[in-house]
Formats: C-alpha cells, sequence, structure tokens
C-alpha cells in the first residue's frame, strides 16, 4: 500500500481533515522517517561497499601473509646452515623460527604492543620529561599522534 503524501498534505491544508493541525505535523513526521530510511539505505550501502573492500584487502593479505612465511621459511633453513658454518650469527636464524612460529594474531598483538611502547617512550621523552602527566594531557597526546598516523597512511595511498 502506497501512501500520497502530497495528495493527503493537500487534503488537510484545504480543510478536509477534522485536525489539519494534527494531520499536517503527522505528515511532516512521516518525510522525516522517509529521511531516515532513506539515509539509513545509504549508510548500510556504504558499509557494505567498505566491508568488501576491507574483505579484498584481508585476502590479499591472507595470500601475501602465505607466500611470505614460505619464503622466510626458505630464508629459516639457509639462515640455520650458515650459523651452523659460523657465517652469522644464530640468532638470526632463531628470530626468522620465532617469526615463522607467530600466528598473524599473535604478531598483530606484538606489533600493537610495540607500537604503545614507542607511544609511551615519546609521551615521557617528547613532551612531559619534568612534570607530572595530566590524563587528559596524556590522551589529547595520543589523540593527536593517532591523527597524524592515520593523515601519513592517507599519503602513501
Amino acid at each position: 500500500m502506497s501512501i500520497d503524501i502530497d495528495r493527503m498534505e493537500a487534503w488537510a491544508r484545504h480543510g478536509a481533515a477534522a485536525d489539519p493541525d494534527a494531520v499536517l505535523a503527522l505528515i511532516a513526521r512521516l518525510r522525516e522517517t522517509e529521511k531516515e530510511r532513506d539515509d539509513h539505505e545509504q549508510a548500510r550501502t556504504a558499509l557494505e561497499e567498505a566491508l568488501g573492500q576491507v574483505m579484498a584487502e584481508r585476502d590479499a593479505l591472507a595470500a601475501h601473509y602465505h607466500v611470505i612465511r614460505r619464503e622466510l621459511g626458505a630464508c629459516q633453513r639457509i639462515l640455520h646452515q650458515l650459523a651452523r658454518a659460523g657465517e652469522v650469527t644464530p640468532a638470526y636464524a632463531e628470530d626468522a623460527k620465532m617469526a615463522l612460529a607467530d600466528e598473524p594474531a599473535t604478531s598483530l598483538v606484538k606489533r600493537d604492543a610495540a607500537l604503545l611502547d614507542r607511544m609511551a617512550v615519546a609521551l615521557n621523552d617528547d613532551h612531559f620529561e619534568y612534570e607530572a602527566i595530566a590524563p587528559d594531557a596524556a590522551a589529547n597526546w595520543l589523540h593527536e599522534q593517532a591523527e597524524e598516523m592515520r593523515r601519513q597512511a592517507e599519503q602513501t595511498r
């Protein structure tokens, strides 16, 4: 069932309704609701497109991860042989072995932890060396750093 809102509005304006003001208020709310519905539909479409892009990037990264993992395995074996021959320090082979043992989620957590460590050092060294750090000042500084990182990421696209 379709409602002709313009026709209802004209009907109310010409006094055909018992309470024209109430009808006009309902018509205004109906138009607002339709606008909200359209806005939500646009947002849903945009989210679906973004999700599709994220999933494509995820699939590409997964494929890239497996290629790198395979190649790192070959490098690790060579490093192990070189370490036994005394050509390189055994730490290189062990580092490669540890990287191969990590799962993607573990690597992500380690990356995030390293980032937090760097941010804490920078926060302490750059801005608050001789004073107590106020929580809001620290939070503002961290937000500024995050925004700067986003800007840099956008510039590299």
